[in-house]
């Protein structure tokens, strides 16, 4: 997961060797870089989650 910051906002990108999957974003002041990179795994585990059933239900 790789982590941006654009004007208020945390941005984390889900790769998948190397490759982005999915962009997850966080209204979150630059101050609380710390708190907004916990929430967003948190976002992002949840999307790997559903991304991984997704794929066996098809």
């Amino acid at each position: 997961m790789e982590l941006l910051h654009a004007e208020g906002q945390q941005i984390a990108v889900v790769k998948c060797r190397g490759e982005p999957m999915c962009r997850l974003s966080l209204a979150a002041p630059e101050a609380d870089q710390d708190g907004a990179r916990r929430l967003l795994a948190d976002k992002a585990r949840q999307w790997i989650w559903e991304y991984l059933n997704r794929s066996k239900q098809a």
